[in-house]
């Protein structure tokens, strides 16, 4: 649920800032990059009923969605940063907006550095909140591609951007690539070797 909960948070202030607005029924909850994948509502909604139990029409469901991501990721031995609060909840919600402004997963780097320009984001920026994906699941369909077929992309790739081991794997007759756990394994390596963690638990889901 952290991973969950930080891309909720991300989502949310990503598109015309943090606001809430990702939490309304309807518009960015529906947009490509939310829709089936976005989750954790019901943990903002559980922990929103109790505080306007103790003190109503106080606390915006805006913050609670910034600090229960904060609070998730530094539970899982994450980092911990210091937080304003006092936002203001949106009362409008753009599926267009979600989509146009929301990086995907198969954008080209060019793109994905254009858009976290338009909010005042530096290339630094793009590689520490991408960092934040080393929390949680990858869908294999995401990752296998680099790892197996390079067909399609625009620029050939660099072999010294890849892992060669998985590379030379050769999948048995019907596999798919994703229930290989040698790659698995060696994909957490070097993960693991290149940004420094002390430990690196797999983290794919292969459904």
């Amino acid at each position: 649920m952290a991973a969950s909960l930080l891309r909720l948070h991300f989502h949310d202030c990503f598109v015309n800032g943090c606001d809430g607005s990702v939490l309304l029924d309807g518009g960015e909850k529906n947009a490509l990059p939310n829709l089936n994948s976005a989750r954790g509502f019901e943990v903002i909604d559980s922990i929103k009923s109790n505080l306007e139990k103790a003190c109503p029409g106080v606390v915006s469901c805006t913050d609670v969605l910034t600090l229960a991501a904060r609070e998730a990721v530094y539970l899982t031995g994450g980092p911990y940063w210091s937080l304003a609060f006092g936002r203001r909840d949106g009362l409008t919600t753009s599926e267009t907006a979600a989509n146009e402004q929301l990086p995907g997963p198969f954008e080209p780097l060019e793109n994905i550095t254009q858009k976290f320009a338009a909010k005042g984001l530096d290339t630094k920026d793009v590689v520490v909140l991408s960092g934040g994906h080393t929390l949680g699941f990858a869908q294999c369909g995401v990752v296998k591609p680099r790892l197996f077929d390079f067909a399609g992309r625009v620029v050939p790739p660099d072999p010294a951007e890849h892992v060669p081991e998985p590379k030379r794997v050769e999948l048995e007759p019907g596999a798919t690539g994703c229930e290989l756990e040698q790659v698995r394994q060696r994909v957490l390596q070097v993960a693991g070797e290149q940004l420094g963690f002390v430990a690196v638990r797999p983290g794919f889901d292969v459904g």
